[in-house]
């Protein structure tokens, strides 16, 4: 009788072993043809969202821009896949140089520049540009002499409303980011704060002036970049490694 039994517990035993040795060698094989669920699921979301670290920066820099806006009560900027696409096809002319230069394109832009990838996030670029409103007297709507506001003037321009972006690695290991905003802010002569009715009057303006244009008379309206901050002279191509803080433009 305690034969039959110890024969009974071993074919157990051996038949469960041989049950997880099947279940096992069919798991593997299901890992190495790409059929686990999450990793399906991550692949499918890799697909429909971009990467993970794009899906980080975009996060960041949206939120950032925000954050800045708030402060304000103004509208928050959505997040615009064309003006994206935008960005990153000029950011990656970029890579080979990590020049800080404009697209020069119908949006409003800033840019920004750091030596090492790894330490300049998206965040990095939005705070560097925010912490120009010390820079920037709202009273005579001016910068301070010698320094640069219009990045930050941008962010809280109140007409703008969208919002793309992009962050490359260099192939020097620096960083390049550019946000393209539409509608453009830093009109010659306006007030980012100013009364969005008002605001708009003064743009459907420019739009008439620039129309004028094809008589020969130029349009005070037309949207301003932000220039490289860099005293004058200077190289305009970014050292590898430099200090922080970062140069924008």
């Amino acid at each position: 009788m305690a034969s039959s039994s110890s024969t009974t517990s071993t074919r157990y035993q051996l038949g469960l072993l041989l049950t997880n040795l099947i279940f096992s060698v069919v798991l593997n094989y299901a890992h190495a043809r790409g059929h686990h669920p999450g990793r399906q699921q991550r692949f499918h979301q890799s697909r429909l969202h971009g990467s993970i670290p794009e899906a980080i920066d975009r996060h960041q820099f949206i939120s950032e821009h925000n954050a800045v806006r708030a402060q304000f009560h103004e509208q928050p900027l959505t997040w615009n896949s064309t003006l994206a696409r935008y960005a990153k096809r000029f950011a990656l002319q970029r890579v080979g140089d990590c020049e800080m230069v404009h697209s020069n394109g119908p949006y409003g832009e800033n840019v920004f520049w750091g030596g090492n990838y790894e330490t300049y996030s998206a965040s990095s670029a939005v705070q560097t540009w925010a912490s120009e409103t010390k820079d920037y007297n709202s009273q005579v709507n001016s910068c301070a002499v010698g320094e640069m506001c219009g990045h930050y003037t941008q962010i809280v321009w109140t007409t703008t409303t969208r919002l793309g972006c992009a962050r490359v690695k260099c192939n020097s290991g620096g960083v390049y980011a550019i946000c393209v905003y539409d509608p453009p802010g830093n009109f010659v002569g306006e007030n980012p704060f100013a009364d969005l009715s008002s605001q708009l009057a003064k743009q459907f303006e420019g739009v008439k002036l620039a129309k004028d244009k094809l008589s020969g008379t130029m349009s005070s309206q037309m949207p301003v970049f932000t220039v490289n901050n860099k005293k004058p002279g200077a190289s305009s191509s970014p050292l590898n490694n430099a200090p922080a803080p970062a140069p924008q433009a």
